[in-house]
């Protein structure tokens, strides 16, 4: 009965550690299919910005200023960003963070749109568009809207966004499937 009761022991040890490895796999490919999910939301709603812009914020003349997806600056805001760490008006620390944008739209009238996409918004992503319009809105004295585009965003937020002056716009993703 000991021997029987060790061996069953050890069995349930060795289950527990079976258990753990499998929870620990299953969460980090998770992980993995939630950024593939946001990355491939992201593409797809990219496209749709410009049209926002153009229809809700009544942009014209627009232009895409910056983009991730891409791996583009367009010259002009190049041009403005390094004039405005020339007259140190912005330290290389906010200039870097404004490139880490997800996506700017411009237009010919000195407005700007400054876009965080993401699947579910949070505190995070709204205090990042609102932050880094701010930015934008120092580097060109123009018109900046901070604006957060997202599939899910839950009433608390939406306060949020609305008392801190970001748009957000909601794309659902299965739409967009």
């Amino acid at each position: 009965l000991e021997e029987t009761s060790q061996r069953l022991s050890e069995t349930l040890a060795e289950l527990k550690e079976i258990s753990e490895d499998t929870r620990q796999r299953f969460t980090r490919m998770e992980g993995r299919f939630g950024n593939y999910e946001g990355i491939q939301y992201e593409r797809i709603v990219r496209p749709k910005a410009m049209a926002r812009s153009h229809l809700s914020l009544g942009f014209d003349s627009l232009y895409i200023a910056l983009s991730q997806e891409a791996g583009r600056v367009d010259q002009r805001l190049m041009s403005i960003i390094a004039r405005a760490k020339r007259d140190k008006l912005v330290t290389t620390a906010d200039s870097g963070d404004l490139f880490e944008t997800d996506l700017i739209i411009s237009d010919e009238e000195n407005r700007h749109a400054v876009f965080e996409i993401s699947l579910t918004a949070d505190t995070h992503d709204i205090r990042r568009a609102k932050q880094r319009a701010n930015i934008l809105e120092i580097i060109t004295g123009g018109d900046v809207t901070p604006v957060v585009i997202t599939a899910r965003i839950n009433d608390a937020h939406n306060e949020q966004a609305d008392a801190e002056g970001v748009t957000v716009f909601v794309i659902p993703y299965s739409e967009q499937r």
